[in-house]
């Protein structure tokens, strides 16, 4: 799907949550903690782990071991 979704113009930006969810809660126990500092290298942790380079592209590695080669060959195309 991801390899479909990156063909098809899926960016790096795309994968972003909504400020709501980065910003500091005002009470509670993360009272003035923002989740927003955490967010590049938990991304960048997160595609590493996909098995993806760091534009959030498989590589093609993964995609072989998923035995979709072919598809390897339409991303390098790109």
């Amino acid at each position: 799907m991801r390899a479909y979704n990156v063909r098809n113009g899926h960016l790096p930006e795309h994968d972003s949550i909504s400020p709501r969810y980065t910003g500091a809660p005002d009470w509670g126990l993360n009272a003035g903690r923002a989740l927003a500092e955490h967010l590049p290298r938990a991304l960048e942790k997160y595609y590493q782990e996909m098995g993806w380079d760091k534009t959030g592209t498989p590589r093609p590695e993964t995609l072989a071991a998923l035995g979709l080669e072919y598809v390897a060959k339409d991303l390098a195309e790109k």
